[in-house]
């Protein structure tokens, strides 16, 4: 980790020559030199399913923390983070489209317009917590109450 912080250090200054920064996001079903990093919000693989998952904030900080851990085992120039984000619901849900939770997969939202276009013009600016958002704003609130705002191994 020290290399790494040191690297990126290097990096962001522009006084790296020795190669480009580089950074692995989910690493797919097989890894060279390492175990596969299954992503906490991006992969139906898990202890839970995916919804009980992202709807409960401590399996989620959990999950992620296990992701943050397999990743630094790997080769690369990854920098922990932790991501209260529930994906493209987030937005769509906060303009009052439905959100569809399904148990093992991602969940969505249903169109709110339909073939009606000219609804646009009806469409209210929401309010920060409207939707999906005030979950999320949740979340932010609980991952850094539960990490003290750092990264602990685990």
């Amino acid at each position: 980790m020290v290399e790494t912080k040191a690297f990126l250090t290097r990096l962001w200054k522009l006084e790296n020559d020795e190669r480009p920064g580089f950074m692995i996001g989910y690493t797919g079903p097989e890894v060279i030199g390492g175990n596969t990093a299954k992503s906490a919000l991006f992969s139906t693989d898990g202890k839970d399913t995916v919804k009980d998952r992202l709807l409960d904030p401590e399996k989620y900080l959990q999950a992620q923390l296990e992701e943050i851990n397999n990743q630094l085992k790997l080769e690369g120039d990854f920098i922990p983070s932790l991501c209260p984000s529930l994906g493209v619901i987030g937005i769509a849900s906060a303009f009052g489209c439905e959100v569809v939770w399904w148990q093992n997969e991602f969940p969505a939202a249903k169109p709110l317009l339909h073939d009606n276009l000219g609804a646009i013009t009806d469409l209210v600016k929401p309010g920060i917590r409207d939707g999906e958002l005030g979950r999320i704003l949740d979340y932010t609130e609980y991952f850094l109450q539960a990490t003290d705002g750092e990264y602990q191994t685990l």
